[in-house]
């Protein structure tokens, strides 16, 4: 199952007493025990299928969404649709450059285990960027080269996360089945004073969580009502 056995749809459990050659009790044990692991959904009448994975992403702390994908064992690849440099005035005010200067765009559909899972666009001033402009990001993270190949590391940032319904061509990309929804998240990081990217991602909503965990401690300790992120990507 781990490895993208019965897509379709799990064997009854008539199907799994022959197969095995085991009780039907020992089946229906077996089967609970999978739903322990795997998101199970029977439907009467249709059968048990599979769901597809679903990747959580913790908020207020670093992350990495190449890092906690591959580390469940499931690949994380990416189909780059754009790395080139590219001028964008609305982007280039909020880096704090001229609104004439030339960006470093990248643009990859990212994929888990080969199925869609999120659209990411990214923009960074080209002087930042210019060491990894040649790196082929199919598989692997964005902030990992800038750290390796430039020495650069985001020292604060946020993220701003909102339910959209994704528009026809985005649905498309993505491969969301009819009436699921999406994740749109705003990403800004800083490198001390310095703006160093704005990230615009889209998410789909059945594959995704956003999970927040807290303590009456530490909610004692600020008084800040909002939640910050550095995430790598």
């Amino acid at each position: 199952m781990a490895a993208g056995a019965f897509v379709e749809r799990l064997p009854t459990d008539q199907e799994l007493v022959a197969t095995y050659h085991v009780g039907r009790q020992t089946v229906r044990e077996s089967v609970r025990r999978l739903g322990e692991t795997f998101r199970l959904d029977r439907q009467r009448g249709k059968g048990t299928f599979v769901r597809e994975t679903q990747f959580e992403q913790p908020v207020g702390t670093m992350y990495s969404l190449f890092q906690a994908i591959e580390g469940l064992g499931v690949e994380q690849r990416s189909v780059v649709r754009s790395c080139e440099l590219k001028v964008d005035a609305i982007v280039a005010a909020e880096l704090e450059v001229a609104t004439d200067l030339p960006l470093f765009y990248l643009e990859r559909l990212r994929l888990a285990g080969g199925v869609p899972l999120a659209l990411d666009r990214v923009w960074m001033p080209a002087d930042l960027a210019d060491p990894v402009m040649a790196t082929d990001f199919t598989h692997t993270a964005l902030y990992t080269e800038l750290k390796e190949k430039a020495g650069i590391v985001a020292t604060s940032g946020e993220e701003r996360i909102h339910p959209i319904i994704p528009s026809p061509a985005v649905a498309k990309l993505l491969e969301m089945p009819k009436g699921v929804a999406a994740f749109a998240i705003v990403r800004r990081t800083w490198l001390g004073d310095r703006p160093l990217e704005h990230r615009d991602t889209i998410f789909r909503g059945d594959r995704h969580a956003f999970v927040s965990t807290w303590s009456q401690q530490a909610r004692l300790q600020t008084s800040s009502p909002h939640l910050t992120l550095v995430a790598e990507a």
